[in-house]
């Protein structure tokens, strides 16, 4: 595969300038084309990224509020405090300074400085970034994107930019979706009275406190008619989304068209089913532009932000710019500092990507990012309870649908309270997993929730949904449930859980250890189609990069964390 390598200009400390190739790159051919003759005189945003103040300091505050040992342990900062500890308001008004003596206009900046959102002509930008803006067309869908293959951070600014936006990075790789099927509970359906039962949730509710929020794009849409007709039909009490952020909540949508609806509608089902009472935002970031930045200026910008966010939407972590990892990383700390829980599906192509369902050349460990991040909870797919049978990991070699994602990171580092299970797993486990992967990096996913077949109201009728990305929204709404119930004593919310969920025992305590499945699979709903790999991951007893630490018992959950 040819990487496109990002040319970042660098001062060193003589002065001279050096040049930084990145090789994590956005694949520009076979799937998107240039077309010639682009308008310079049409007008496009950029992000500047500020390098923030302080990335150690933060990095260790989220240690001191996340970490059970700690005599810190819950004392999250609010956003003003987080805001005083990185913000660096010289390089936030020298970068806007720069910007507009060069003729663009701010039309943004977030509240603490660290994203400046400008407008300028692609002539403009051509001559600010050293850029060559062109028009990038999807060979498949036909759609259109205004982006260059490299620019150079102006020479004044190499110490106050770590990263723009809409320059380089291309949207996510749009997978393609597994067709929905109309279905029933009695054929093995999911619903949210097995999910009460069967992981022990019994009456617990959420709170007006304890927010929830899931993250949608590639053109998504909820049903508001939708939700209150599957909360009529599985007898749960009716409730509204509480919060809609960029729209794309249209129910009649959804009824032309079921497939633009079917992730949306589901997550908002089920993470409103498990964490009733709590109220629910809803935020809709276009797929067409770059989301993760987006995603990033978001949440820098959201003051009083929902305590748990429910994201289903990843990316293979080699298609992305270095810098934008960095950017993820710093924002999902922020957040943790704050109290606030990032919960991740882990992908349904097991340890190899989408790119291999219809290739079998393909195949190869492929980390799915964000899941990678080691400051998200990442969360993996089982199956059987449905099906009376004992849970193993939900693999589409066995019926899945899909193959429960996990592996290890190609960039990030393994926290050290990872490192002994990961020992531990590679010691123990049989077969050994073989391919090239690095020990020393973040494992996921951390814990899993069964993830075949939710019976999910799309378009009017109830359809069959698979996915890691049905397992992260019941997982957050799990997480609500607990911050209700510590908020109720006057305790602070859950925030970054891993810590906690890997020391002392945790992690087994919690969970419904699974110990049967292998990820070696491509998502796949015809098992004589299907591409299955020579490498992957087995789940076996403890931890595993399949299923985590298991499935999630609500009950034994509450008790362990209602402690801190």
């Amino acid at each position: 595969m040819k990487h496109i390598a990002l040319t970042l200009l660098m001062t060193t400390a003589s002065g001279k300038k050096s040049m930084r190739l990145d090789g994590y790159r956005n694949d520009w051919a076979p799937a998107f084309s240039s077309s010639e003759g682009v308008d310079t005189n049409e007008l496009h945003e950029t992000v500047f990224a500020v390098k923030q103040s302080n990335d150690k300091v933060l990095l260790e505050t989220l240690y001191s509020v996340s970490d059970p040992q700690s005599p810190d342990y819950g004392k999250h900062l609010t956003f003003e405090q987080m805001g005083k500890l990185v913000r660096s308001d010289a390089s936030t008004q020298k970068v806007q300074s720069y910007l507009r003596s060069k003729g663009a206009s701010i039309t943004s900046v977030t509240p603490h400085g660290e994203y400046v959102r400008a407008s300028c002509s692609v002539q403009c930008w051509n001559d600010i970034l050293a850029a060559d803006y062109q028009h990038f067309t999807h060979q498949e869908t036909g759609r259109t994107i205004l982006r260059t293959k490299q620019y150079e951070v102006p020479s004044v600014l190499a110490g106050d930019v770590s990263f723009v936006g809409y320059t380089t990075e291309l949207p996510p790789s749009r997978v393609p979706k597994l067709p929905l099927t109309l279905s029933s509970p009695e054929v093995g359906g999911v619903s949210p009275s097995l999910l009460h039962s069967f992981y022990d949730i019994g009456t617990a509710k959420g709170s007006a406190d304890s927010t929830i929020a899931v993250f949608e794009g590639d053109d998504q849409n909820f049903s508001p008619t939708d939700l209150s007709s599957f909360q009529s039909l599985n007898m749960l009490p009716a409730q509204s989304v509480a919060k809609v952020i960029g729209g794309h909540n249209i129910s009649s949508v959804c009824n032309a068209n079921p497939q633009t609806c079917g992730e949306a509608d589901l997550d908002v089902q089920y993470g409103m089913a498990i964490a009733q009472e709590s109220p629910m935002t809803y935020w809709y970031i276009n797929n067409d532009t770059s989301p993760f930045v987006a995603w990033a200026e978001a949440v820098a910008a959201e003051s009083k932000p929902a305590l748990v966010h429910s994201i289903s939407y990843g990316e293979i972590e080699k298609n992305m710019d270095r810098d934008l990892l960095e950017m993820f990383s710093t924002e999902a700390q922020k957040l943790g500092v704050r109290g606030v829980s990032i919960v991740i599906a882990s992908g349904d192509d097991g340890a190899n990507s989408f790119l291999a369902r219809s290739n079998k050349t393909a195949c190869g460990l492929s980390p799915s990012f964000p899941a990678t991040c080691p400051y998200v909870l990442a969360v993996g797919a089982t199956q059987g309870p449905a099906e009376y049978q004992a849970e193993f990991a939900e693999t589409s070699e066995k019926g899945g649908v899909i193959t429960s994602g996990g592996g290890f990171s190609d960039f990030y580092k393994a926290p050290s309270f990872m490192t002994p299970v990961i020992e531990n797993y590679l010691t123990t486990v049989s077969p050994v997993p073989n391919g090239t992967f690095n020990k020393s990096m973040r494992a996921y996913p951390d814990l899993a929730m069964i993830g075949k077949n939710y019976q999910t109201t799309i378009g009017g009728f109830t359809r069959g949904v698979s996915g890691t990305s049905a397992s992260a929204p019941v997982i957050a709404g799990m997480l609500a449930l607990a911050n209700a119930e510590l908020l109720a004593a006057g305790k602070s919310s859950l925030g970054w859980i891993l810590p906690k969920l890997y020391s002392n025992g945790t992690g087994t305590a919690v969970a419904n250890d699974i110990t049967a499945g292998r990820n070696n699979c491509c998502a796949g709903q015809n098992i004589y189609q299907l591409t299955c790999c020579p490498h992957g991951y087995s789940a076996t007893k403890g931890w595993d990069p399949i299923t985590g630490w298991g499935s999630l018992n609500y009950k034994r959950f509450s008790a362990a964390f209602a402690s801190k």
